[in-house]
């Protein structure tokens, strides 16, 4: 716990990274340590405040102007999610704001996006592929940061517990569809419609939100 509480700051964010995905590790192995990582602070007023600092950790490293170091800490994200632990799920989900996190991130990058909306459909981007290639390979640094954010939403729908997953997709259309591409589609802006319907096409290329 001592150790954990100080990861975050990303003065040494691989090394800190790498100690948080080891202990997600040991929560694949077995699942009942999990219990043993949630953080209780009494309040004044006779409540209790729960915290999980490992997931807050890899939250706040995920934001790193570092792209090794984003990209590593939202695979610890992803590990962390995998887990099959209702328990944790259920604490990620009540003491964690990583679901608002990631939706909100969505939205800033889409948001962000002022290039040509057909470089959406016609750029290819893969969380999977090395993001220097990636930043290589396209010219556009917008185009390409919303498109590893909406594949990197993907691969984490997919590989998460359900529980998780089905929170994830939920909010997604009730914060990022019902607000933002909604709203564009509805704007009497060439571009702005376009950008909206060539989004939508390729988050639907990725299948994780067909059932929503």
């Amino acid at each position: 716990q001592d150790m954990i509480a100080i990861c975050g700051a990303g003065k040494y964010a691989i090394g800190e990274i790498n100690f948080l995905t080891s202990v997600i590790s040991k929560f694949h192995q077995n699942p009942s340590l999990v219990s043993l990582f949630m953080s209780e602070t009494k309040l004044k007023n006779g409540s209790s405040n729960f915290e999980l600092r490992l997931v807050d950790a890899l939250i706040s490293l995920s934001h790193s102007q570092e792209e090794r170091v984003m990209m590593k800490s939202c695979e610890g994200l992803m590990l962390c999610c995998a887990v099959d632990s209702e328990y944790l799920i259920d604490s990620v989900l009540s003491y964690t704001i990583l679901i608002q996190d990631l939706v909100s991130r969505l939205c800033q990058r889409y948001n962000s996006f002022q290039s040509d909306p057909d470089l959406i459909l016609s750029t290819n981007v893969s969380w999977n592929n090395q993001i220097q290639d990636n930043l290589a390979a396209v010219s556009d640094r917008a185009t390409t940061r919303l498109l590893l954010w909406v594949d990197f939403l993907s691969l984490l729908s997919t590989s998460s517990h359900p529980t998780f997953s089905n929170k994830l997709n939920r909010h997604i259309v009730k914060v990022f569809f019902n607000s933002h591409i909604l709203h564009d589609v509805r704007s009497k802006q060439p571009n702005t419609v376009l950008k909206a319907l060539n989004t939508c096409i390729k988050i639907a290329r990725s299948c994780f939100l067909l059932r929503y």
